[in-house]
């Protein structure tokens, strides 16, 4: 996409406004590039980083990835995570199954004859999204909103840092989605049944939802938070 000054101001003006939004919630609002200070972070709040943020796996150097983190009283309430791949020639479903395979080893394949559709017209620059959580300390009638205005920050820095982005994307639980997910990640397609594990590894579920936007997707979102002048509405919860 080619963004000019109207969009770049549309995408800053939108984050601007989350992040005023969240700051009248009482939280100050950062973004980490050290993915071993989010695994900390995450862990020393009961929940292990997924496989495509640990650094065992992916290399993070500063520049292709990023977390949001919204604190409350110094303390680390809610998180969001991006991190940028090139798929190359690749579509992004055979680039998936190549980071499946790295991941989870021959010993849990997938069933390669199950296509979600999306996933092969998706080529190029992609942000991957996950590691989404609200610390248990802050659950209540805000956290749902806090995720919710975190996720649109992480879409919008995402375009203005990558803006030949192409997609992006996140796998979520069905049982998630079906909870208003989706919509917290502020994705406007939602496609049940991702991947069809021939053996399922451990921790995970025959039932993963592939959640994307395009980067003109991203932008229709930047635009109406600035028309609207409300990116999330006090009834989110």
């Amino acid at each position: 996409m080619n963004l000019g000054p109207k969009e770049i101001a549309d995408l800053s003006i939108a984050y601007a406004r989350c992040m005023a939004q969240l700051e009248g919630q009482g939280c100050r609002v950062g973004v980490i590039h050290d993915f071993s200070r989010v695994a900390e972070i995450l862990s020393d709040r009961g929940k292990e980083v997924t496989p495509f943020f640990q650094a065992k796996f992916f290399d993070f150097t500063g520049h292709n990835g990023f977390c949001h983190i919204a604190e409350i009283d110094g303390d680390p309430a809610t998180f969001c995570c991006s991190q940028v791949f090139d798929t190359g020639n690749l579509s992004y479903l055979d680039f998936h199954r190549a980071q499946l395979r790295r991941v989870y080893g021959e010993d849990y394949p997938i069933d390669t004859s199950w296509t979600c559709p999306p996933m092969t017209t998706i080529k190029g620059r992609v942000i991957y999204n996950g590691d989404a959580f609200n610390s248990l300390t802050y659950r209540g009638r805000n956290s749902l909103r806090r995720m919710t205005l975190l996720a649109r920050m992480n879409l919008y820095l995402s375009l203005l840092s990558w803006p030949d982005l192409q997609a992006s994307v996140a796998l979520a639980k069905a049982d998630h989605v079906s909870k208003g997910l989706g919509w917290c990640y502020s994705m406007a397609h939602i496609y049940p049944f991702a991947t069809k594990w021939i053996n399922i590894p451990p921790g995970r579920r025959q039932d993963d939802v592939f959640l994307f936007n395009s980067a003109q997707d991203i932008l229709y979102h930047a635009q109406v938070d600035v028309i609207s002048g409300n990116t999330v509405s006090e009834e989110t919860d």
